[in-house]
């Protein structure tokens, strides 16, 4: 048995490492605008209030709740490189799992917390980024491992006991004492909701967490309505302590008030089901009836505060799917204790066939967690999904080829620019450059974000409308932006003989005004250059894809057969030969179907 434990322990940890060890492309979205504002704040000793990288709205008021992972992310790439930032997410993401699961090991027994790891972990795989929220996944999880341990773990209640007698022989009457508190771990949560708080807005999920915590030693007496008051003021002064003050508590609760664009993060599952080829999202919808089974156990067996947090981080993975990593975390301690109860019941009920029962899970368990390890390590996954990722560590910057040809060529100002490439065009090109937008929704008007840049886009004659009242110069987009304005957009600029076409790659298209530099066009050498330079599948398809927008057929066949060469496997490749079959009297697209099947 101690084999099979230490067997189990090691595929977990195994899985783990093969989703948080994967290289990043995290300077694509945020992370070097975080960099920037990192750098920043030191230089300037002060936490920019305003939108200080856009010209459009430069005096826009914005909250930076995030403002000392900036600072952390800044010093850490300035003083080592980018692949500590790596190495430190995957830990910190490893660690969160790590604590919650032993948490539920105590609780429950090794087997059953496995048992509930093994089901959510998977999800995980949509969000192992380096992200400010990742410091949010470990408080998360430690003040989750605080709440279970400090009344199930048997050294806990040792200590807690010890604590009471000793106070009692003192002569203290009002229980828990401050050291009774200590032991059991409560006097950590305002450290973890103080540096929280100014480390990301998901330290409301920490409140909720304490809320029970306290509600719960008030409902069972453990505290008295004096101690619970005097506690709980103090820990809801603690968020109050960052550089924002009541402003940076409360603006988790309206950060959505001031959202003119939508971003995926922030779909819900059915909407995304609909929308996009998230592998993952099957998954979600095959594990939810488990969940909700699960809910209803803890319900019936009276474990309502599992069966609570179970159904709140449930309903927020099912609202957006930024919530997914906290419902990984919230769900394993609850989960374990339905399948505690299912396990009992089974010896109890049918003792003859528990043991086949409990060596058959955990023999599947074990080759399931050993399985998903293979697929990840071996970037199998990655590549039959085209993913971006792989493991191991190292970092992507798709734009960085453009921004280098903008500063080279000393591109005219000001610049237009798209919602996806903006965080990117902050880092490297500010503050040679202000962009027209960025990726933060929240630091620009709603009704410039829908007007001035979604119409924009949609409509020709607002673009050119807008494009004289700022007098754009440059206009330097990501291409890969699959919304339908950006299409229309897109497509326009290319009919615009205004602007010459000078560069393209992969990812980004930039167009200029009144310049010297050649219009590319119609150039069949730069194409063909563009496509015999690039040797990575999903990159040949995005540019594929690229010329089939501009009507260029035959460079769009080129470049996808040459992606076909690299990675037959692809999905994205088995789903346009799918299209193209259907569209062909010789064509077979239920071989394609049938063959493929996870792919549709």
């Amino acid at each position: 048995m101690r084999w099979f434990k230490l067997l189990g322990f090691s595929a977990l940890v195994l899985v783990l490492i093969a989703i948080s060890f994967v290289s990043s492309s995290d300077f694509n979205q945020d992370l070097g605008r975080h960099i920037k504002l990192g750098e920043i704040i030191l230089k300037t000793g002060a936490i920019p209030n305003t939108n200080l990288f856009t010209y459009t709205n430069p005096q826009f008021p914005f909250v930076n709740h995030h403002w000392l992972f900036e600072v952390i992310a800044y010093l850490t790439f300035h003083t080592m490189g980018v692949t500590p930032l790596l190495v430190g997410k995957a830990l910190l993401i490893i660690a969160s799992v790590l604590i919650v699961w032993r948490t539920a090991w105590k609780i429950t027994g090794f087997w059953a917390a496995i048992g509930a790891a093994t089901i959510v972990i998977p999800l995980l795989l949509e969000r192992p980024d380096i992200r400010p929220e990742v410091f949010g996944y470990f408080f998360f999880a430690v003040m989750m491992g605080i709440l279970y341990a400090s009344e199930k773990h048997p050294s806990f209640r040792l200590a807690r006991n010890r604590c009471e007698e000793d106070s009692r022989q003192a002569g203290v009457t009002m229980q828990p004492t401050a050291w009774c508190w200590a032991l059991q771990g409560i006097a950590w949560y305002p450290v973890l909701l103080a540096l929280w708080s100014n480390v990301h807005v998901t330290f409301v999920f920490g409140l909720f967490l304490t809320i029970i915590f306290i509600g719960e030693r008030f409902l069972t007496r453990q505290l008295s309505t004096k101690m619970m008051f005097f506690t709980a003021v103090a820990f809801f002064i603690v968020p109050f302590l960052n550089p924002h003050g009541v402003t940076g508590f409360f603006y988790p609760f309206f950060i959505f008030q001031n959202y003119g664009y939508s971003i995926v993060e922030n779909q819900n599952v059915f909407f995304l089901a609909q929308m996009t080829h998230n592998t993952l999202l099957p998954y979600f919808f095959a594990v939810s009836p488990v969940v909700i089974a699960a809910g209803i156990t803890l319900i019936i067996t009276k474990k309502y505060r599992s069966a609570l947090i179970l159904a709140v981080f449930f309903t927020l993975a099912i609202y957006q799917i930024r919530h997914w990593p906290f419902f990984v975390f919230a769900a394993i301690i609850p989960l374990a204790e339905a399948l505690q109860f299912l396990i009992s019941a089974v010896s109890q009920k049918k003792p003859q066939l528990f043991p086949y029962a409990k060596w058959g899970g955990i023999i599947v368990g074990i080759a399931l967690l050993l399985w998903g390890s293979g697929n990840l390590i071996s970037n199998s996954y990655y590549r039959i999904f085209d993913h971006q990722r792989q493991f191991g560590l190292r970092i992507e910057e798709d734009y960085k080829k453009a921004t280098d040809f903008v500063k080279a060529n000393q591109l005219p100002q000001p610049i237009f620019n798209n919602f996806d490439n903006g965080g990117y065009l902050d880092y490297a090109l500010y503050p040679q450059y202000k962009t027209y937008v960025d990726n933060r929704p929240e630091a620009f008007p709603a009704e410039f974000l829908q007007k001035k840049y979604v119409q924009l886009e949609q409509d020709n004659n607002n673009r050119m409308r807008y494009f004289q009242n700022y007098g754009i110069q440059t206009v330097i987009v990501s291409h890969t932006d699959a919304t339908p304005w950006a299409g229309h957009f897109l497509a326009n600029m290319i009919q615009d003989k205004e602007f010459k076409l000078v560069y393209y790659d992969s990812t980004s298209v930039i167009f200029v005004k009144n310049s010297q530099l050649p219009d590319v066009r119609n150039d069949k050498k730069y194409a063909d250059r563009a496509i015999q330079t690039e040797t990575n599948a999903i990159k040949l398809l995005q540019l594929a894809s690229f010329y089939q927008n501009i009507s260029d057929k035959d460079h769009f066949e080129d470049a996808f057969y040459k992606a076909k060469e690299q990675n037959p496997d692809s999905c994205t490749i088995q789903r346009i030969l799918y299209s193209q079959a259907q569209n062909s009297p010789f064509g077979n697209p239920n071989a394609i179907k049938q063959n493929a099947w996870y792919c549709f």
